[in-house]
């Protein structure tokens, strides 16, 4: 399976290559040279590049988030066809290297147990524990490395043996359940138990032209929103409406309202990215550059994303205030798991200061998750149920478990697997844990 996939790509490559190298979209592309450009082009797009920093000094950058960058910040048709065949082709590459990593773990020296040679095709990843906040990492081959985009199914090379199934389970929006336990913030947490898309609902928050929207009944926040919407219209008619209506032929449904997630995309793709980069950090500097802002538009967006959630920012201030305020202070997980700040004094450099408040931010966040999965995957490994049902832990990749079992008792052994995943602590959290899980027969059918 692995070297059909990966002369596929390489097929995919091949065909890229030969477009962006021919010499009638080089000319055209030379057409769109302005008169004074920068020292440094994309050869043969004519195409002026984003500047990225690499240590002290600017530099010019051709990272997959920069193509894509420059895909949104072409105009002309023409030159963003251009672009998107090169950034096909270094997604391509991206996916050929993940797959040469799989197949020198299968093709080995003849001792390797893992060569199929030996009878035995699977690839034996090896399970680190030595990050600093506690999660898995992986490697020969690194599992974890996996490119996220590029449209080709390298997941569909990991599949179940005959007769077998995978379980796959991942946690939903972890991080973000964690820190509104951590930070006891109540919008957040009403909004993730009760299954609401936190990602549109954070958006109603940031930006009134949602909001004015949704309060004008223009557009839905989320589908939930249009079921409790509908059982409350229900509840308000008389019972004898109700009742004769239930003996009349079924009316026509009027139109569904559009929701955020179709109204304003742009938006809600801007809240769900603050949602998840501002618990790590991130600054008005570095979202400026990757949104085309100024940092002062920057620094709005931030400051409306704290103020839709007030306790989060109050939470985060502490923390960093505590590391700002002692040298010896450690940074605590969920389960009490500690790192130290490794400052060298109270006062400490800018450089210092600045490392010990990303720890302290980080580590209850990334910490707590790897308390999470840990306990999770300790209480999987130890399961009678999963035993009975001959279903083993065979991988897992940040928030997500793989098991394989016997077919014929995969929907049973699902269910012991999601319930031993929404509990794994010794106590409960103040919001729910949302475990997504499904059987397959490939990994990448768990995607689709």
């Amino acid at each position: 399976m692995l070297s059909v996939v990966s002369v596929q790509v390489t097929g995919r490559k091949a065909d890229l290559i030969q477009r962006l190298c021919d010499p009638s979209v080089q000319v055209q592309a030379r057409r769109r040279l302005p008169k004074k450009t920068s020292a440094f082009t994309l050869r043969g797009l004519g195409l002026l590049p984003v500047l990225g920093r690499s240590g002290r000094r600017s530099a010019t950058s051709v990272t997959l988030e920069v193509l894509e960058a420059l895909v949104e910040r072409e105009e002309s048709s023409e030159a963003q066809a251009a672009l998107r065949g090169l950034l096909n082709w270094r997604q391509q590459e991206a996916q050929l290297g993940f797959l040469r990593s799989l197949q020198s773990s299968c093709e080995g020296s003849p001792s390797n147990p893992a060569n199929p040679a030996n009878g035995n095709a699977r690839v034996h990843t090896r399970l680190n524990l030595n990050t600093v906040t506690g999660r898995l990492s992986t490697r020969s081959p690194n599992l974890q490395g996996e490119p996220k985009q590029g449209g080709h199914a390298v997941r569909s090379a990991v599949a179940a043996a005959e007769g077998q199934r995978l379980l796959v389970a991942d946690y939903g929006q972890l991080e973000l359940r964690l820190v509104a336990h951590l930070a006891d913030c109540p919008d957040m947490i009403s909004i993730l138990s009760e299954g609401g898309d936190i990602h549109s609902r954070t958006a109603y928050r940031m930006f009134q032209e949602v909001q004015e929207a949704v309060d004008g009944g223009e557009v839905a926040l989320d589908s939930l929103s249009l079921t409790q919407k509908k059982s409350a219209e229900e509840e308000r008619r008389p019972r004898s409406e109700r009742s004769a209506d239930s003996e009349l032929p079924p009316e026509p449904a009027p139109p569904r309202l559009p929701l955020v997630a179709e109204r304003f995309p742009e938006l809600r793709r801007r809240a769900k990215t603050l949602n998840f980069s501002l618990l790590y950090g991130k600054t008005a500097y570095s979202l400026g550059i990757e949104w085309d802002l100024s940092q002062g538009e920057a620094e709005k967006l931030i400051k409306r994303w704290f103020a839709a959630f007030p306790e989060i920012e109050t939470w985060m201030q502490q923390l960093h205030e505590d590391a700002d305020s002692n040298a010896t202070a450690q940074a605590v997980t969920l389960l009490g798991r500690s790192r130290p700040l490794w400052r060298k004094s109270a006062s400490g450099s800018f450089r210092e200061r600045g490392r010990a408040r990303r720890v302290a931010g980080n580590t209850p966040v990334q910490g707590s998750a790897a308390d999470v999965v840990l306990s999770a995957m300790g209480r999987v490994e130890a399961s009678p149920t999963l035993q009975e049902f001959g279903f083993r832990l065979i991988l897992q990749i940040h928030d997500e478990l793989v098991l394989e079992g016997p077919e014929k008792h995969a929907e049973e052994a699902l269910s012991e697997l999601v319930r031993l995943m929404e509990d794994p602590l010794p106590f409960k959290l103040k919001v729910p844990l949302k475990v997504n899980a499904c059987h397959v027969q490939s990994w990448q059918d768990a995607k689709a």
